[in-house]
């Protein structure tokens, strides 16, 4: 334990290069508080790229939109978690949203951290260049008032205020030296420091002899200069360090060990044995249905007592590259640097000193090693490589501390509770509990064959699916993890044909399978606030198996039951046959110069929202009967979830609403649920993926949007009836077209106007209201370009050009190519600014790798790579293929495809022709650019040697890569 906390400060000058650097050199040293100016960063790049767990980080990067530059500026600060900081942000009175504007010039941080009653501050600034008189008076002012918080006892701020001219004299600024500075802004610092009662300690001068990174505190300080900076030093910005002394010693949390069962390691011969010779009927069959499952599970956690042996384990924050040697070493470094801060003697120094070299030394070797394993199994392994590129893509853990509404907490077990109570309150309560018996007597769909009543699982099923089970995944509340039950799938098997037969038979699901764990994940926003978090649901495996049973033997029938227009959770549907159809209307209907108007809806929490009754009564309707019936009531009614964090867990939320999330079930259970909202649509065309819902129709008079409107008004009485919301504010309208003299409408939902837009995302498609796609291509090519960066960042180590072109190829070649026969390229312009991503990535690889220059057609060849282009058009051919095969479960697609048959026989042998497809003749360049039409073209122009209908897919897609590549550009 110890009152002192060390501070080190640098001005960087630039990070996005050094990260590396910078990242090895603090888990070298032991700084409690890393304060860090212009460090140039973007929100592309993520805080575990910059600090390791140890530290919480708290960034503020340059506001580009208010600064108008695209490069420089940016403070960070990185605390001890121990030290659990809490950010604040300045408030600024009167004319707020004016003075925000002026104060996004300036980039600080301010931290609170909390000692018993008190708080300490933690403050960092970077001021840029030239800033004017006003901005510096608006920050101080803000600042001030903070400080006159009377639960303050001292502040540090520290930064880069660019103030050159500047003259100290023992700390204090001397007003007679500033001649050649602005004096009024010297004299609100003055005044700054009279009314805080602060000096600036930092007495340590540049190249020029001049002091621009300032120390001001309240509280006597000693800046020392740093002899081992963290990144390269710039002359004109000396980095320095020093000690600051909390009211109170801090202990450094340590997490408790937890004993973990070792399944590994498990004596699975002897275990399948013990299963085995267990009396298993009259054990599960002489009981109500709970107490036989919890009979099991107290026979099969004795046996895992046992047979599997238990590790003492601590949660690792580690880097994935730290062998146990290293973190021996660096545990015994942290260990010296707490006893040279509390007793400052050289002996623990020297300590210190000893272990930070050895750590630094077998740091590097740990790396060099991990880094060529990770190569070196690359083919064989790759599972290793993915979880070092995901250690840098990880999102930072739940801070200590967290509020919802007006409560705040930092204790780990109160922090569960407030996720606990955000999420249970999206939840919604039946008016009236339905009874199973009633239910019998509706009538059933008529496009339903016949009802399902009854289901009888056999072992071999049981088998089968666990042994497909995915043994990376962790266990959910029952402990029970998909590995151990692989391995003991014959004997286990055994006990739960038992089981999931009685559960169908009876109609009860057992109270343990109906519980899932829960784990908040970041969404955005204020990291610190409950309501940016959404909810992940674990299952136990064994539920997951009897519904994936279930799934199997009802799917097919009420498959055919669900509409045509919803393409979520459909086999062979998807985003891209949503977008094919929709785009391939609208394309059509502008070439004809036809307007469309389109509303988009956004349904609020969908699948938490469904009303259990009404979901049963349609489950009844569409043909589920008898036990079956009553087993999905028992499934839908009386779940449970808990949050589970820091090894904690909440009380027990009974979920009174919506579809298990992480189910097997759940996203079939949904589509049935909204699958009656077809009838809302009776004048216009829609199309869904899972809740995502568009309504569309040509416009060609008023009375065309009146009738639009119309539907649009059955679609709030039908949320209404199904007891849905609609977020109103998400919701937009958009009108395609050419024309310049638009019909303009304005359309309504829930007798809330919409807003009306000229751009939308549509399943992560981008569509403008000329289908130019630009905007689109604009936004890839931003995200293209950062993974880019990301890609190059990370792989730095790397040797061997092969794993930078496997994370090219599944980071950004795959962003590059979603959905592409929807926006293919038209222009030229566009297709350049595609392949300017690949080529600039070949040529950084090879130059990384080789230290060579090349041509693109050449690095090309090299690396058994083709263009951009080239694939866009394989795609293209691929699409189609699938199409005639039956790959889509489409009807509409597989009409849009028309064949060339000549009416005659003998035109046949006279005017033989080439072409398989019959595509269209378009009037504009929209209607050549309408997908199903251009890719019959394309086909008819360059690939009528490739057999659609006889070649194998690996084939035809080899002869289509032959053909590409006499295609010619034929962009415009």
């Amino acid at each position: 334990m110890t009152d002192k906390v060390s501070i080190y400060y640098q001005n960087c000058r630039g990070l996005r290069t050094k990260l590396n650097t910078l990242y090895s050199n603090i888990l070298t040293e032991c700084y409690d508080i890393l304060i860090l100016s212009e460090t140039w960063l973007t929100a592309n790049i993520s805080n575990c790229e910059v600090v390791d767990p140890r530290y919480v980080l708290h960034r503020c990067d340059r506001d580009r939109m208010a600064t108008g530059k695209q490069d420089g500026g940016g403070v960070l600060i990185a605390t001890r978690r121990d030290l659990s900081p809490e950010r604040c942000f300045l408030t600024l009175g009167d004319n707020e949203q004016h003075n925000m504007g002026m104060l996004s010039l300036i980039d600080y941080v301010f931290l609170k951290l909390k000692v018993g009653n008190k708080y300490y501050v933690v403050c960092g600034v970077y001021i840029p260049p030239n800033t004017n008189t006003k901005i510096y008076s608006l920050f101080l002012n803000a600042l001030l008032n903070e400080l006159n918080d009377i639960n303050i006892q001292n502040f540090y701020m520290v930064g880069d205020f660019n103030l050159p001219h500047l003259e100290w004299k023992e700390f204090t600024l001397n007003l007679s030296c500033t001649s050649y500075c602005n004096l009024n802004i010297a004299t609100l610092i003055y005044n700054f420091l009279q009314s805080t009662k602060s000096k600036q300690y930092n007495d340590i001068k540049n190249s020029m002899g001049r002091v621009l990174d300032l120390f001001i505190s309240n509280c006597e300080s000693v800046c020392e200069p740093m002899l081992s900076p963290l990144v390269a030093v710039d002359c004109l910005h000396p980095p320095f360090s020093t000690f600051i002394c909390l009211g109170a010693p801090y202990q450094i949390m340590s997490s408790s060990p937890i004993f973990k069962y070792c399944f590994l390691e498990g004596k699975y011969a002897i275990i399948n044995d013990e299963i085995q010779s267990i009396d298993w009927s009259s054990r599960l069959n002489n009981s109500s249905m709970d107490l036989s499952v919890n009979s099991f599970y107290e026979v099969i956690y004795d046996i895992i007592r046992k047979y599997i042996p238990k590790r003492r384990t601590k949660t690792n924050n580690f880097p994935i590259w730290f062998s146990r040697p290293l973190i021996h070493i660096f545990k015994n470094k942290e260990k010296a640097w707490i006893k040279w801060k509390k007793y400052n003697t050289t002996y623990h120094y020297e300590q210190f000193s000893m272990f930070r070299r050895r750590f630094k030394t077998q740091s590097k070797i740990c790396f060099n090693n991990y880094i060529d394993t990770v190569e070196d199994n690359l083919k064989r392994d790759v599972k290793t490589f993915w979880s070092y590129v995901k250690s840098h893509k990880r999102k930072s853990g739940i801070p200590h501390i967290m509020n919802y509404e007006d409560v705040k907490s930092k204790k780990p077990e109160e922090v569960c509770q407030l996720f606990a109570n955000f999420f249970a309150s999206v939840y919604e309560r039946s008016q009236y509990d339905g009874n199973p018996e009633n239910l019998e007597t509706m009538p059933i769909n008529t496009n339903c064959d016949f009802a399902l009543s009854e289901l009888l699982i056999t072992k071999k099923q049981i088998v089968t699916e666990l042994k497909a089970l995915d043994i990376t995944k962790g266990p959910g509340p029952d402990g029970l993890p998909p590995f151990f039950l692989k391995n003991t799938a014959e004997t286990v098997a055994v006990p739960l044909l038992i089981l999931y037969n009685r559960s169908l038979m009876e109609g009860i699901v057992p109270s343990n399978w109906k519980m899932a764990n829960i784990t908040p994940v970041y969404k955005g926003g204020n990291i610190t606030d409950v309501t940016n978090y959404r909810p992940i649901s674990l299952l136990s495996t064994l539920s997951k198996v009897l519904e994936r049973l279930v799934h199997n033997y009802i799917y097919p029938v009420l498959h055919k039951q669900i509409m045509e227009q919803q393409h979520g959770f459909v086999k062979k549907r998807s985003t891209v046959s949503n977008l094919l159809i929709f785009t391939d209307f609208v394309f059509k209907s502008m070439d004809n110069r036809i307007q469309v108007d389109t509303v988009y809806t956004d349904f609020r929490k969908a699948f938490d929202k469904v009303d259990h009754d009404i979901l049963l009564r349609k489950l009844a309707f569409n043909g589920i009967r008898g036990n079956l019936l009553r087993w999905f009531t028992s499934y839908i009614k009386n779940r449970s979830q808990r949050v589970v964090i820091y090894g904690l867990h909440s009380d027990i939320i009974y979920v009174t609403s919506g579809v298990a999330q992480g189910s097997i079930l759940g996203p079939l259970l949904f589509d049935i649920f909204i699958n009656d909202i077809n009838q809302c649509f009776k004048q216009t065309n829609f199309l869904m993926y899972a809740d995502d819902l568009k309504i569309f129709k040509e416009i060609f008079t008023i009375q065309d949007c009146i009738k639009l409107q119309d539907d649009l008004n059955s679609l709030s009485d039908y949320c209404v009836e199904n007891k849905l919301y609609l977020s109103i504010n998400k919701c937009k309208s958009i009108s395609f077209s050419k024309k310049t003299n638009k019909i303009d409408f304005t359309y309504s939902l829930c007798s809330n106007p919409l807003e009306k837009v000229t751009v939308i995302k549509d399943l992560g498609i981008f569509l403008d209201s000329k289908l130019h796609f630009d905007f689109h291509v604009n936004y890839i090519l931003n995200k293209a370009f950062q993974l880019f960066g990301f890609v190059m960042r990370t792989c730095k180590p790397f040797k061997r050009p092969s794993s930078y072109l496997l994370l090219y190829m599944s980071l950004i070649r795959s962003q590059l190519e979603y959905a592409t026969a929807i926006w293919n390229p038209f222009y030229t312009k566009y297709n350049k600014q595609l392949e300017s991503v690949q080529r600039k990535f070949l040529r950084s690889v090879n130059y990384r790798c080789f230290h060579s220059k090349s041509s693109y057609e050449t690095l090309l060849s090299k690396y058994s790579m083709h263009k951009l282009e080239t694939r866009r058009n394989l795609l293209d051919a691929m699409l189609l293929y699938n199409i005639c095969h039956d790959k889509f479960d489409c009807i509409t697609l597989s009409n849009q495809i028309s064949f060339r048959v000549p009416q005659r026989f003998h035109v046949i042998r006279k005017n033989r022709t080439r072409d398989m497809f019959a595509a269209k003749i378009s009037r504009s360049n929209a209607g050549e650019r309408a997908p199903i039409n251009r890719i019959m073209k394309l086909y008819n122009e360059y690939y009528t040697e490739a057999d659609i209908f006889f070649l194998t897919p690996s084939l035809y897609k080899k002869k289509i890569i032959e053909l590409s590549m006499d295609v010619p550009v034929t962009h415009h």
